[in-house]
């Protein structure tokens, strides 16, 4: 009898076995990666698509390589990314010949004011900073004075005068990050300072009178060739929305004109349409004892076109440059 009972607890142990298993020590492992497996199926169904840290891509999917650096404004120290840039009809167009490298000019005065600056970075951590460098001249402008064509630049002309003006600057900037934000690698606010020197040369010595306006006379001593130009300003750059953008701006100009100085405020709100234009609307006023108000305000509009792509590898945290 005994030996029919253990025949019988012999070949029904494979069958209870199954369901004491993860009770078991060496079975105990098996049973712990079931769990940690469950665990993570239920964190990937709590976890969104849309997780800032967590961008689900495709297979397949390529990089992205549109431009993204728009919070830079022309006033800041960064330059544009390398075959990249903008056209702009009352702002600086620029145009970036290699990282640290860029070229701008203000299209919209190129018909008086024929103008070419280069931008040059030197530094490009914390802290950015920049010298620009160009030459502009008021002789087309001058010409249609004297031919009664505007009085833009000046009240009279007697004979059109060749002149040359020049302008260096220095530029730092300090943009500030969102921690919260590590995908796009650009700052929600910028903040730059500037100071820049204009001198005008002339090649004769006609009689320019210049009129006593805001906006036009602070300027005249350099773009008629009669002195020099002294520009501090104060610039700040930041996101409003992922497609709008707004520019602050304060200058303190300073010549050897009689009225000495003046201050001019520029506030600006840029709206992107899609990744290429641009619309931005504001206004300028200008502070000083010039003509017969002591401030007047003037209406901005500007559309832009930009251009190019951000650069692939070069802006990117290996290279420790990510504007």
């Amino acid at each position: 009898m005994k030996a029919l009972w253990l025949m019988f607890l012999i070949m029904t142990l494979p069958l209870l076995t199954p369901s004491v298993e993860a009770q078991i020590w060496p079975f105990r492992k098996k049973s712990s990666i079931r769990k940690a497996t469950s665990n993570l199926e239920k964190r990937k169904q709590e976890t969104s698509p849309e997780t800032t840290f967590n961008p689900l891509q495709p297979m397949g999917a390529g990089s992205n390589y549109q431009r993204n650096d728009f919070i830079w404004s022309a006033a800041s120290a960064n330059t544009s990314y390398k075959h990249a840039g903008n056209l702009a009809l009352s702002s600086p167009s620029r145009f970036g010949l290699s990282g640290d490298l860029e070229l701008s000019s203000w299209m919209g005065l190129n018909y008086w004011v024929p103008n070419l600056f280069v931008k040059k970075n030197y530094l490009h951590k914390k802290w950015i900073l920049s010298s620009l460098h160009g030459i502009y001249s008021a002789t087309p402008g001058l010409s249609y004075v004297k031919n009664g064509q505007t009085n833009f630049l000046a009240d009279s002309v007697s004979n059109a005068p060749l002149i040359l003006s020049i302008k260096n600057q220095i530029i730092l900037s300090r943009p500030f990050f969102d921690a919260l934000d590590c995908k796009s690698g650009q700052p929600y606010l910028v903040l730059s300072g500037g100071i820049a020197v204009d001198v005008g040369f002339p090649f004769s010595d006609e009689q320019i009178l210049i009129p006593d306006e805001h906006f036009i006379s602070p300027r005249s001593q350099a773009y008629a060739g009669k002195g020099w130009l002294l520009t501090t300003n104060v610039q700040a750059d930041w996101t409003m929305t992922s497609s709008i953008f707004g520019h602050a701006a304060i200058r303190i100009l300073q010549n050897d004109f009689p009225r000495i100085a003046a201050i001019e405020q520029q506030t600006s709100a840029e709206l992107f349409f899609n990744q290429h234009f641009s619309g931005s609307i504001g206004y300028l006023l200008s502070f000083g004892n010039l003509g017969s108000n002591m401030f007047q305000v003037l209406p901005f509009l500007d559309l832009s076109y930009y251009f190019g792509k951000k650069k692939e590898r070069e802006r990117t945290l290996f290279k420790r440059k990510m504007f």
